[in-house]
């Protein structure tokens, strides 16, 4: 499963939207390892989880006058930020 999704934009924009933190994904042989009950887990995941972000750079991409790029990370923040460093 790859980490993050990328939706071509036009060959000419220089733009990219970078969408981090809108799926509540977790796969399961993560779950397994986690230590949180799944209302824990659920309440985490409310707090975590940048909702709609990810509709919000398509509507905006599609009202663009050049369709730019977009970047989505296809996994929950708690299981990749693509925002961290590793030492982080």
């Amino acid at each position: 499963m790859n980490s993050f999704s990328i939706l071509p934009g036009h060959p000419s924009s220089p733009v990219i939207l970078h969408v981090p933190h809108a799926s509540r994904t977790i796969p399961p042989h993560v779950r397994a390892q986690l230590l949180l009950d799944d209302a824990a887990l659920e309440a985490e995941l409310d707090e975590a989880t940048d909702t709609d972000t990810d509709l919000i750079a398509t509507l905006g991409a599609d009202h663009a006058r050049t369709h730019p790029w977009i970047v989505k990370n296809t996994l929950s923040r708690l299981v990749v930020d693509p925002e961290r460093f590793p030492d982080a």
